[in-house]
């Protein structure tokens, strides 16, 4: 089977998801309270997801994505369990569906297996069928899905160059990710631990813990520290003498304060100290005290 009609299908199905989902919380939200769009919605919103929709002036269900109509449904459950049954079961297929929207979302170059394919399709029915009670759909996604399962997967356009290792895109080692420590690009002395990374239409976004608080910043408004340790390497010879240098060091700083306290005499103390210079680096010139 073609992998183009397969992603065709499963965002037809995911559009027709949100469609029904729109609809069924409309009836059942307004049961909760009079305030239900800022109780059950704005307020069940994940922060990026609410920022943007009071960016945008979103005040209708039909302006919220899947993604957002879902974490409504899911987080509002218990509210419209007082009026309406609503088996923790079904609740399962709506957190179900969340996995199902995230995988066809950000799908890359190639579809999932066709064991995932075959997953979702089975979760899209199965919300479709018990949450928004309609089987309407149930003909299509069953034939559908008798498809994918007798067929195999076919690549829509030709195969792609293959790439040497050498030439293949890596991830920057530099990407921030959540627990790294950053520093502001506008003030370097200024350092923090980013607490969480989210993306808004495209934009990375940034919660970092700095200044006693949390704080939002986007991208090119900090940067990574460098945290991994940089070593010097020396051969055994040069450890070696380097080693018995500072055991040499030691042994004369330690015979200093002797002498210092037994004669408590400040020449004595700064002629040693004197001596002591000269033997670590025989170049500095410092006349002998008086």
């Amino acid at each position: 089977m073609n992998e183009q009609v397969i992603v065709s299908k499963m965002n037809e199905y995911l559009h027709i998801s949100t469609k029904e989902l729109c609809a069924w919380l409309g009836k059942m939200l307004p049961r909760v309270t009079d305030e239900w769009w800022q109780a059950c919605v704005i307020d069940n919103l994940s922060v990026s997801q609410r920022e943007f929709a009071e960016e945008k002036g979103y005040s209708s269900l039909e302006d919220l994505d899947l993604a957002a109509l879902l974490r409504v449904a899911d987080k509002s459950w218990y509210d419209m369990r007082s009026f309406a049954y609503l088996p923790t079961r079904d609740r399962q297929c709506v957190r179900d569906m969340v996995k199902v929207r995230n995988n066809w979302a950000h799908i890359g170059g190639a579809i999932s297996d066709k064991d995932i394919v075959l997953r979702d399709l089975d979760s899209i029915l199965a919300f479709l069928e018990n949450v928004i009670v309609t089987n309407k759909y149930t003909q299509d996604i069953y034939s559908f899905r008798s498809e994918v399962e007798s067929a195999g997967f076919s690549v829509p356009m030709d195969e792609a160059p293959v790439v040497s290792a050498s030439e293949m895109i890596q991830t920057p080692s530099d990407e921030i990710k959540e627990k790294d420590r950053v520093y502001l690009t506008g003030d370097p002395n200024t350092k923090g631990m980013v607490f969480s990374v989210d993306e808004v239409e495209g934009i990375k976004k940034y919660e970092v813990f700095v200044d006693g608080e949390i704080k939002t910043f986007y991208a090119g408004q900090i940067q990574k520290i460098d945290s991994a340790p940089t070593y010097q390497w020396v051969d055994l010879a040069t450890l070696q003498t380097n080693l018995t240098a500072y055991e040499s060091f030691f042994n004369i700083f330690l015979n200093i304060l002797l002498t210092a306290s037994l004669g408590n005499d400040s020449n004595v103390f700064i002629n040693a100290l004197v001596i002591l210079f000269s033997r670590c680096s025989p170049s500095l010139s410092v006349p002998f005290a008086a």
